[in-house]
């Protein structure tokens, strides 16, 4: 449904960003990539994420992720994003969206979308790894040292929001190298 929203409700964005809730954006940063390693009029053909390889359907019963061999019959998932944040352009999002039209749901939408779905589209990742943030504690050791915040993302809890955004907004970052 993200996909189909953004298809027909944003049709001039040059990017879009899909986030969980639990998801520190540092947006004075992602401008600065966005407009200066990027492009400030958009791209095409782009994904960034968390690039997850290798890694194996469970399909043990202990498991919350276990998948049957009848819902999906490999052993191994296609490379895919972790989905707690996506960047992507318009043109990956309008693709993907048409081509889970034509295929069938497969409920780790992580994996439909961003690897089944992806290499059907002949859509690469972009592996974002060096720029996100994502254990708790060294969020805590950035806000106790008092910055420099120089991550895009960071998974964080309610308490870190306030204080990684109040350094967000007193310290200055360098422009990563994408």
């Amino acid at each position: 449904m993200g996909l189909k929203w953004v298809t027909y409700r944003c049709p001039r964005a040059r990017y879009i960003l899909k986030t969980d809730d639990d998801i520190f954006v540092n947006t004075p940063y992602l401008m600065e990539v966005l407009n200066h390693n990027l492009s400030p009029l958009g791209g095409r053909r782009l994904i960034l994420c968390n690039v997850m390889e290798g890694v194996r359907a469970k399909r043990t019963y202990r498991s919350k992720w276990r998948v049957s061999p009848i819902e999906y019959p490999d052993r191994w998932y296609p490379n895919y994003c972790a989905g707690w944040v996506i960047l992507y352009t318009p043109d990956v999002v309008f693709s993907l969206y048409n081509e889970a039209q034509r295929r069938p749901y497969f409920w780790i939408d992580d994996v439909h979308i961003t690897g089944t779905l992806m290499t059907l589209t002949n859509f690469t990742h972009t592996d974002i790894a060096e720029l996100s943030e994502i254990k708790s504690n060294e969020i805590d050791n950035v806000i106790a040292n008092g910055g420099p915040v120089e991550f895009l993302f960071a998974l964080v809890n309610q308490e870190q929001f306030p204080k990684i955004w109040d350094l967000v907004l007193k310290t200055q970052t360098t422009v990563p190298k994408v």
